[in-house]
């Protein structure tokens, strides 16, 4: 029989990764997450110019592990309150007997600190993972920003790398012709395509002198790749299976051990709506982006079906802080999460009237605590979900004959840096605004038709200083909207010209006051700058360029490659950056 010895990073992590139930010998029917608390960061070497730094990466970093679905993060409004109760003050660096103290305390296994250094214009990044048994340091690790604009990136890259040294541990629990189901979903952090090793424990190996368990002996048994991922479970195929070995219910199973790859440059392709090719693995760009060279396409997926990854009648799409994309995939009445390169993560959803079920979801937003908001748009009403997919609260629905309903025809929805949400509603010709609890506040403007006004509102976006766009799709007009609902102006460019549009779509906004929408109508993206005037178009048969069928919204993400959804197609393009 062949037998390998796997040394599992030392006695922490196998300690903290619950590799193996050392003790009791038995398979919890749930997959325990890690539990890790994230402390403020230390600055060093001068003024940021911002205030509360350390917080703000903290913040970052705690999103980015609540959104990969893999870890128990405490939240800082309980780790403050800890801290306030044993009089500790925490934050960069952690002294070894308080980081013991806070894991009795919390219960948590790895306390995650670190530092930021002002070099210049450049930001170092520096995080330290802490053994919260005996205090001490088990990895660190260490990024730069060049540029203070690149430093929530930096973080993100930062956050994958820590994360890559946790595999995802689980166990096979049914094997049958069709496939092998392991305890492990997209609640956990599976995804389609993940590679899992299937193993059984064999020897433990000690230390001669203290008998403390340093590692445990692997036998490797095979291979499995997954092909469906639901909330606790995933099924795959076995894609290889060692000689005399087969896989069997009980084994155990883990994500491979490997460096991640963080912020590689994607690949540009020439022209900007050619065949496109299937989601693969970034590489190296041939040449460097330019100020005012056209968007390349990186990337395309989709296309119509039922199965996992394919949509049918696909609405809107929207990009979160960590790059992942979420589709309402309307016809198939849910919502679908991919990773940058098309890969497809989760789904939330299927076709109801119960919580966490839909009917025509025609848009989803997520706000900077990683919930997840989406418009259910036939049973009137807005549905919230928490960052792994579990349904939370519900607002608005059916009305009994004669009451006026609080949502009569939502579409669209929009949130902004207070954790305000805005929703257009196409039949009342207004835009509503709710707290997070879904507790109505304000509307912003009302059927009618003066500039100000609106007739069929549907796409919105928010710029960084509050403004509100909000598409009319009826009058084929922007409307502007300050932080209190002011009016500010309109933007309308009706016609046939190069970068005309007369059918907008979705809509999105740059840092910077650039706006990029999809004319269905004439198949192409238009860009705006911050006066709203025209100054690109993509999609345009006068220049040789194939027009996008039906598209019907577009987004960005933090590096400004721009993610437009058809409609007609049922596909996603990924471009490059429009750089002005």
């Amino acid at each position: 029989m062949k037998r390998s010895a796997f040394f599992l990073l030392g006695t922490v992590l196998l300690t903290f990764l619950n590799w193996t139930s050392l003790g009791s010998g038995a398979v919890s029917t749930e997959p325990e997450r890690m539990r890790i608390a994230i402390v403020d960061f230390d600055t060093m070497g001068g003024d940021f110019g911002i205030k509360d730094l350390g917080s703000i990466v903290a913040e970052w970093l705690i999103t980015s592990f609540v959104q990969s679905g893999r870890f128990e993060v405490v939240e800082r409004s309980q780790l403050q309150k800890i801290l306030e109760e044993q009089k500790l003050a925490v934050t960069g660096l952690v002294a070894q007997e308080t980081a013991v103290k806070l894991g009795q305390v919390l219960g948590v296994k790895v306390l995650i600190s670190g530092t930021l250094i002002k070099i210049g214009n450049a930001v170092e990044v520096n995080s330290r993972l802490i053994d919260t048994q005996d205090g001490s340091i088990i990895k660190a690790e260490k990024r730069r920003a060049n540029r203070f604009a690149d430093l929530e990136r930096t973080v993100e890259e930062l956050a994958t790398l820590i994360k890559g040294d946790f595999p995802l541990v689980g166990y096979v629990v049914d094997v049958s012709s069709s496939g092998v189901m392991i305890d492990l979903g997209w609640k956990h952090g599976a995804a389609v395509d993940q590679t899992f090793i299937v193993y059984r424990e064999g020897k433990k190996i000690a230390h001669p002198t203290t008998r403390q368990v340093l590692a445990v002996e692997e036998i490797p048994v095979g291979e499995i790749r997954l092909t469906k991922v639901d909330r606790i479970t995933s099924c795959g195929v076995l894609t290889g299976q060692n000689e005399g070995q087969q896989v069997r219910s009980g084994d155990r199973v883990r994500t491979p051990v490997a460096a991640v790859s963080v912020g590689e440059v994607k690949k540009t392709l020439p022209s900007p709506l050619p065949a496109e090719p299937k989601p693969a693995e970034p590489k190296p760009a041939s040449s460097p982006a330019r100020a005012g060279q056209r968007p390349q396409l990186l990337l395309g997926w989709g296309g119509r079906g039922r199965e996992p990854g394919k949509f049918d009648d696909p609405l809107s799409l929207f990009v979160d802080r960590g790059d992942l994309i979420y589709v309402a995939d309307s016809g198939n009445n849910r919502v679908q999460v991919f990773d940058p390169n098309g890969r497809l993560i989760r789904t939330l959803g299927r076709k109801g009237k119960g919580e966490g079920e839909f009917s025509i979801p025609t848009d989803v937003a997520v706000d900077r605590e990683g919930y997840i908001y989406v418009v259910d748009s036939r049973n009137r009403r807005v549905q919230k979900f928490d960052p792994q997919g579990n349904f939370r609260l519900q607002w608005g629905g059916a009305v009994k004959r004669g009451e006026e309903p609080l949502l009569s025809s939502p579409v669209g929805i929009a949130i902004d840096e207070r954790g305000l949400i805005y929703i257009s509603d196409a039949k009342l010709g207004r835009i509503q605004c709710f707290d997070s609890s879904g507790n109505p506040l304000s509307t912003v403007g009302q059927r009618g038709r003066a500039p100000s006004d609106l007739t069929r509102p549907t796409h919105l976006a928010i710029d960084s200083n509050g403004n509100l766009y909000v598409v009319d799709s009826a009058t084929a007009r922007i409307n502007k909207y300050g932080p209190r609902g002011n009016y500010l102006t309109s933007f309308q460019h009706r016609g046939k010209g190069e970068q005309d549009f007369s059918a907008p779509q979705g809509i999105a906004v740059t840092a910077d006051g650039y706006l990029y929408l999809v004319d269905r109508e004439a198949g192409r993206l238009v860009i705006l700058d911050t006066a709203g005037n025209p100054v690109l178009a993509i999609g345009e048969k006068r220049r040789g360029e194939t027009p996008l069928n039906d598209p019907v919204d577009v987004a960005l993400d933090r590096e400004g490659n721009i993610y437009i959804l058809e409609r007609g197609a049922a596909r996603i393009h990924k471009l490059s950056p429009f750089i002005p």
